[in-house]
């Protein structure tokens, strides 16, 4: 009897280290990953964040404006990419995790689907503003195009309609030289006023 209670008490004894170690194992396992979720949180705060940001209506009155908008939104992107290295980084640790088999491998698991759904949609809406503010850009210089073809037939509707026409053949003659000049004028203007019968990149799109 002796002998087999020293046994049930070495195998308990046994067994406590052994539930102790495995604890110990368990907490340091615990420790990484909640490590590894601070990452995640900030991770998914900075994407949230960089979507509210580019979502943010931009409006413009004409190209400059335009142009500043776009340049904001390419610094968006560098920012993003410079991120890109950490979302790497994260990607590789969780699979590390799951591949060593641990123990909340699923929610690791979960973790990682999720942040890549998230840069997704991030990266995502960034190239669909990028298409938003090309087509403003398009239309406004096509406005300013328009803008200077009026300016331009405004300036030059003054020689149409001059009444003057000459009152002998010198006269006459000179009026017709200054005539061909405009037309010549006008045979180089032709190829701006042509361009102006274009479909702006938000009309091709919606057709």
């Amino acid at each position: 009897h002796i002998d087999s209670r020293r046994e049930d008490v070495a195998n308990a004894w046994n067994a406590l280290l052994n539930s102790a170690l495995e604890r110990k194992d368990r907490l340091q396992q615990a420790e990484k990953l909640q490590l590894y979720f601070n990452d995640y949180r900030e991770l998914m705060a900075w994407t949230k964040e960089m979507k509210a940001i580019i979502s943010r209506p931009e409006e413009a009155k004409d190209v400059a404006g335009v142009e500043a908008i776009i340049a904001r939104h390419v610094e968006h992107r560098a920012e993003i990419d410079g991120q890109l290295e950490n979302f790497e980084k994260f990607v590789q640790a969780g699979q590390a995790l799951i591949d060593k088999g641990h123990f909340l491998a699923g929610e690791v698991r979960e973790k990682v689907e999720r942040l890549n759904t998230a840069l997704e949609g991030l990266l995502q809406l960034w190239e669909e503003r990028r298409q938003t503010y090309e087509n403003m850009l398009d239309a406004q210089m096509f406005k300013r195009e328009a803008e200077q073809a009026d300016t331009w037939l405004d300036l030059r509707k003054s020689i149409i309609a001059d009444a003057d026409y000459g009152d002998s053949v010198s006269g006459v003659e000179e009026l017709l030289k200054k005539h061909e000049d405009f037309e010549k004028t006008l045979a180089a203007q032709e190829e701006k006023f042509s361009a102006l019968n274009r479909l702006t990149m938000a009309e091709q799109r919606s057709d």
